[in-house]
């Protein structure tokens, strides 16, 4: 998985619920556990088990996987039904036909070997069993974040982290699943004004990987920048614009 230290995270993780609960990416969810009548899942990169909290009352059984302790320390301390196993996403250690539903949330552009995570965990599938995938695609020019804008490398590290929706449904086909499809889960909108940014949780620097990846001198200097736009704005009478816009997609296939 990436150099992200969720070591260090886990303590803070939770916070970006406080700000956004996703609950249409919990609504899309429910409804594969529904309509696949899926009695076994599998959460790879469950991190502190927010998904695993959400979903377990619906499931006989669910086991989230993560491989940082720290993470999985916080999803025990949390509670919740879900069993928690320490692994990374390549080398999943079940047999297979294990699962009727694997998902991953916001979690697919840590994993070391992504296609290689798809093409191998689709054995972990029974017959009719569902593989979903929610993130977003960092290659799609129309979406929008102050942070790429301010923080100097963030978009680029993202474009080198994150496989594009056309290449992780190429993966999926590969490897044998059927009906792949793409469709938008949630779509973030929202434009702080003025000083009101800096109130904002996701610009603290352990809020998102984005900003923890940075070294504490590339933050400080975009942090410096986001400032600089306001008390530029304010001197000429006028509100500088931070805004994200970005869309949330889940791709799903189906072992036949």
């Amino acid at each position: 998985m990436s150099d992200t230290d969720y070591e260090r995270l886990a303590p803070v993780y939770e916070r970006r619920y406080e700000t956004n609960r996703y609950d249409s990416i919990a609504a899309a969810l429910g409804r594969l556990i529904a309509e696949g009548r899926a009695q076994r899942a599998l959460e790879v990169g469950c991190g502190t088990g927010h998904w695993l909290r959400e979903l377990g009352p619906r499931l006989p059984l669910l086991v989230g996987v993560d491989p940082s302790p720290a993470m999985l320390a916080e999803a025990r301390a949390r509670g919740g039904p879900a069993r928690l196993v320490r692994a990374r996403a390549n080398g999943l250690p079940f047999g297979a036909g294990a699962f009727d539903l694997v998902f991953c949330v916001h979690a697919l552009h840590h994993f070391d070997d992504p296609a290689g995570f798809v093409r191998d965990v689709v054995a972990t599938l029974r017959p009719g069993g569902r593989l979903a995938v929610v993130g977003l695609d960092a290659h799609v020019p129309r979406e929008r974040w102050y942070v790429y804008e301010c923080f100097e490398g963030t978009r680029e590290t993202d474009l080198r982290r994150y496989p594009s929706w056309p290449d992780l449904t190429a993966w999926m086909e590969a490897a044998g699943l059927e009906g792949v499809e793409v469709g938008i889960v949630e779509r973030i909108r929202r434009t702080w004004s003025g000083a009101e940014v800096l109130r904002e949780p996701f610009l603290e620097k352990d809020a998102t990987s984005q900003l923890a990846l940075l070294s504490d001198d590339a933050y400080a200097a975009g942090m410096d920048r986001i400032r600089e736009r306001v008390r530029t704005a304010e001197a000429e009478g006028r509100e500088a614009a931070f805004t994200i816009d970005i869309e949330l997609n889940v791709a799903v296939g189906v072992r036949v």
